[in-house]
C-alpha cells in the first residue's frame, strides 16, 4: 500500500453537497453562480440531517452505479503508477520531507472538493464527473496544501495575514505545471483572482527554483499588491 488511497463514502459526498448549499462566503468564487441551482434548492437553509435523504434521492443514480467503484479503481491505478516519483519530487520542490504517511481521496459527486488535516483523518475529495487525469491533478494540488499548511502557513500567515496565506497556499500550485507536468497530465487552472499571483509566482521559479526564496517574494508581493474579490473580476 503507498501513501495516498481513493475511496467512496456515501455520507461525506452528503456532507459535501450540504456545504456548498450553505457556503455562505468564499473569497474565490461567486458561490451562487458557479454551482447548479438545484443544490440550493435541496439543501440550503436546512440542517444536514433535514437535508440528508433530499441529498439522497437527488443521486439515487449515481450512487446506486457501478461507475462509481470503477472509477475509484481507475484513480487508484493511475495514482499508483507515479506516487513514489510524485513525493521524491515534491520533497525536493517544496524543500520539506513528506507530513502525511495516510490520505485517502474520496470520490464526490459535487464540483467542490474540500479537504481535512487531522492527524489521523487526513483527506480530500475529488470530482466523479472528471477524468482519471484530473483526478490525479487534484490529489497532487490538494497534497500540496497540506504540506504548506503543516510546513508554513503559520510562519507566513504571521507576516501577511490568514486570508492573504490562505490566497498564496491556493496559487502556489501553479508550481504543479512547472515541475510535474509530466507526472500531472491535467493542467492546474487555479481560480481567476490568482491570476496575476501565479504569473508572478511562475516569474520568480523560473528565475530562481527555490521555495524559500519564493516565499519570501511572495511576502514583498503581498506588501504591494491586493487580491481582488470575485465581483471585481
Amino acid at each position: 500500500m503507498g501513501i495516498v488511497s481513493f475511496a467512496f463514502d456515501k455520507e461525506k459526498d452528503i456532507w459535501n453537497f450540504h456545504r456548498i448549499a450553505n457556503w455562505n462566503d468564499c473569497g474565490w468564487q461567486d458561490v451562487k453562480k458557479t454551482f447548479s441551482p438545484k443544490i440550493f434548492e435541496i439543501a440550503e437553509g436546512k440542517s444536514l440531517e433535514q437535508a440528508s435523504p433530499l441529498i439522497e434521492e437527488f443521486n439515487k443514480r449515481v450512487y446506486n452505479s457501478p461507475m462509481l467503484a470503477i472509477q475509484v479503481s481507475a484513480v487508484n491505478q493511475a495514482w499508483q503508477s507515479i506516487e513514489l516519483e510524485f513525493f521524491k519530487r515534491l520533497e525536493k520542490v517544496m524543500e520539506k520531507p513528506n507530513a502525511f504517511p495516510k490520505i485517502t481521496g474520496y470520490i464526490t459527486t459535487m464540483q467542490s472538493c474540500p479537504y481535512n488535516m487531522a492527524p489521523n483523518d487526513t483527506w480530500f475529495m475529488f470530482k466523479f464527473f472528471g477524468s482519471t487525469a484530473n483526478a490525479t491533478k487534484t490529489a497532487a494540488h490538494e497534497i500540496m496544501h497540506f504540506q504548506f499548511h503543516n510546513y508554513y502557513w503559520r510562519e507566513i500567515a504571521e507576516k501577511i495575514g490568514q486570508e492573504n496565506t490562505g490566497h498564496l497556499k491556493e496559487a502556489l500550485t501553479v508550481l504543479l505545471n512547472l515541475e510535474f507536468n509530466d507526472l500531472v497530465l491535467d493542467y492546474d487552472y487555479g481560480y481567476p483572482v490568482h491570476k496575476n499571483l501565479r504569473k508572478f509566482i511562475t516569474e520568480q521559479w523560473q528565475s530562481n527554483p527555490s521555495f524559500n526564496a519564493l516565499l519570501e517574494s511572495c511576502i514583498q508581493y503581498f506588501g504591494e499588491n491586493e487580491i481582488p474579490k470575485p465581483t471585481q473580476l
